[in-house]
């Protein structure tokens, strides 16, 4: 099988039309010094399994992708440049909209119950506080790049 079956893991997957399907695998924080392998065998199981080759068929963007989670997620420091982050995307994704097809472990709970409803009110303050200085600096933008004349 593809899944290391001594870890404490959770393979899910996730499916939006038009956009192909991705694999979800939980893993703990030491087995994320073995990524490469874990890659490496899933495309090697990608390539091999004809189920994947019929998904193809299927039509453009009918794929499978692999995303490795660990077991805590971060917000990433950004600035008025860089556009927003995957923080809640990612906890929606991982945590709400997937369906666990393997567990193995209390992890996806354990990782559920640390950030479902996504985080506590000192950090739901400051990120909203962010979106609103991100938003407010792109409205202030738009005299400057789109002038209406007098």
């Amino acid at each position: 099988h593809f899944f290391i079956s001594r870890l404490d893991i959770t393979a899910g997957f996730e499916a939006i039309v038009g956009e192909g399907m991705d694999s979800i695998l939980l893993a703990p924080e030491d087995y994320f010094f073995h990524h490469k392998q874990v890659e490496a065998r899933w495309e090697a199981f990608y390539e091999g399994e004809e189920v994947f080759r019929e998904l193809e068929a299927v039509g453009k963007y009918s794929e499978v992708h692999l995303d490795i989670i660990g077991e805590d997620y971060t917000p990433e420091e950004r600035d008025t440049t860089s556009g927003p982050d995957a923080f809640e995307i990612g906890i929606g994704n991982h945590l709400v909209y997937s369906v666990p097809l393997f567990e193995q472990g209390n992890a996806l709970n354990q990782l559920k119950s640390n950030w479902l409803p996504y985080y506590d009110e000192n950090l739901r303050q400051e990120r909203l506080a962010e979106a609103r200085m991100y938003c407010l600096d792109n409205l202030h933008h738009i005299p400057i790049y789109a002038p209406r004349g007098d």
